[in-house]
């Protein structure tokens, strides 16, 4: 399942799904809670591929994933994993859905606390989207917020800039040749690739409420139904 040629740190039972920021976080006040403000930025993406995003302090890597997707425009058809940690440093740990990975080495994402991994500024992950492509982005901890507990709890993107390739389209070089391609008709490959990627792409093209409209529609708490009362 990795194909970064990385060795996954063996075990299961990490303590990831608990904040390493509880002392921090129990000392707020009452009604806030933690943002954590992030930079994401497609790796090789020349100008740089990138958003801005709040997400709360302790969100999962599961719903982070979620994030992820909606922010890059990506339509979540391939596998991906977190990958925490560096190779200088000691094992790395990867997490995503071991269910659909089926690797025994992968962490479950979704009892994987961001605030477990990322502790202050600086702090960094890595995330890998389709293992064939190896579409792989740059998550870079900037800023801890506080703000209302309300607020804080959904997810936003702040800023950003470009678009992001379309799917299956050969990772950050493959794209590049690709448009190329498409950019000039003496080119040997443009009449196949135009039948492949008959759309316009704009590259600069960067829709920050349409993102976040997205990330409402998803990450906005359902209200509760109330029991039917007895008659």
């Amino acid at each position: 399942m990795n194909t970064s040629n990385l060795q996954p740190q063996k075990g299961r039972d990490q303590g990831y799904g608990t904040s390493g920021r509880a002392e921090q976080q129990a000392q707020l006040t009452e009604g806030m809670a933690e943002v954590f403000q992030l930079k994401l930025t497609l790796e090789g993406s020349q100008p740089a591929i990138w958003r801005r995003l709040w997400v709360p302090a302790g969100i999962s890597l599961a719903d982070l994933h979620g994030v992820i997707q909606i922010a890059m425009d990506w339509q979540d058809d391939h596998l991906h994993q977190f990958i925490a940690g560096t190779r200088n440093r000691g094992p790395l740990t990867y997490f995503s859905d071991p269910v659909m990975v089926g690797d025994e080495e992968c962490l479950d994402e979704a009892r994987a606390r961001l605030d477990a991994l990322l502790l202050k500024p600086k702090d960094k992950l890595r995330y890998e989207y389709d293992f064939g492509d190896s579409w792989l982005h740059s998550l870079v901890l900037e800023k801890i917020l506080t703000q209302p507990a309300v607020e804080a709890a959904l997810p936003r993107c702040i800023a950003g800039e470009r678009a992001c390739p379309p799917e299956d389209s050969g990772g950050v070089g493959g794209w590049e040749a690709i448009r190329e391609a498409l950019a000039d008709p003496s080119h040997p490959d443009h009449e196949a690739y135009g039948e492949v990627f008959d759309f316009p792409f704009d590259p600069e093209a960067f829709d920050l409420e349409a993102i976040n409209t997205a990330l409402r529609r998803v990450f906005t708490p359902k209200p509760k139904r109330g029991k039917a009362r007895k008659r």
